[in-house]
């Protein structure tokens, strides 16, 4: 009965440990596959024809900064396209690893372009939106302590 119990609590605990840590290429390859592009500390995700992510990360391999965009969004169904952006960022941050919620009222709308914060205690996601000519949905997401490795942007494909 000790053992199975022993056995049971060190299960639970190294279970505890994987949700502790954060995403690392490792973690985001299993979710989203291959990258399509890698630079030092930089990788680029195709997850679908309209969908790029970029993820930057810190020098303990963590993410640190994740870019979805979202291209091409006329004559798509919205609705089915936000649930789908928005499961992304769920896979990335779940609402357990956010924190608590900070209420800033943050948002714009100007020159057809949209934007708002949804900001907690420990990452800041920040919605673009731009419905007009060439039009693109971007998010990003930033934890407040981890800090990028410097590298240039990778390009996404147009």
């Amino acid at each position: 009965m000790i053992f199975l119990r022993s056995i049971l609590i060190t299960l639970a605990l190294l279970s505890f440990a994987v949700l502790a840590m954060g995403q690392t290429s490792k973690t985001l390859r299993v979710k989203f596959g291959k990258p399509s592009k890698t630079d030092a500390g930089v990788e680029m995700y195709d997850i679908s024809p309209r969908i790029q992510m970029t993820v930057k990360y810190a020098s303990n391999g963590e993410a640190c900064e994740v870019e979805i965009r979202q291209n091409g969004l006329f004559g798509i169904d919205r609705v089915d396209m936000n649930k789908r952006i928005d499961r992304i960022v769920s896979d990335i941050v779940p609402l357990s690893k956010r924190g608590k919620r900070i209420p800033n009222h943050y948002g714009r709308a100007e020159n057809c372009i949209t934007s708002h914060n949804d900001e907690y205690e420990s990452v800041l996601i920040t919605y673009f939106e731009q419905p007009c000519g060439d039009s693109y949905q971007l998010i990003t997401v930033r934890w407040k302590k981890r800090t990028c490795i410097s590298t240039p942007p990778l390009q996404p494909k147009k």
